[in-house]
């Protein structure tokens, strides 16, 4: 999902009503809604709890630079 040169915002929404469909997180021209983050966020932790990660453990990530 980086870019080079890019930046990422995360937008606050406090009404709660609005939340899952107003953007949680913008980069370069690709926006995610709250329900979308929740989405990934919750495939990620699902994919970690899959290989034994568990509440607590330390966990890595190897990105490219730029």
């Amino acid at each position: 999902m980086r870019r080079a040169g890019g930046t990422a915002a995360l937008i606050d929404r406090g009404d709660p009503e609005i939340r899952s469909v107003a953007p949680a997180v913008s980069f370069d021209d690709q926006t995610l809604t709250y329900a979308q983050l929740r989405e990934r966020v919750s495939a990620m932790a699902a994919r970690l709890a899959g290989v034994g990660v568990e509440s607590g453990h330390a966990v890595g990530l190897v990105l490219p630079n730029g």
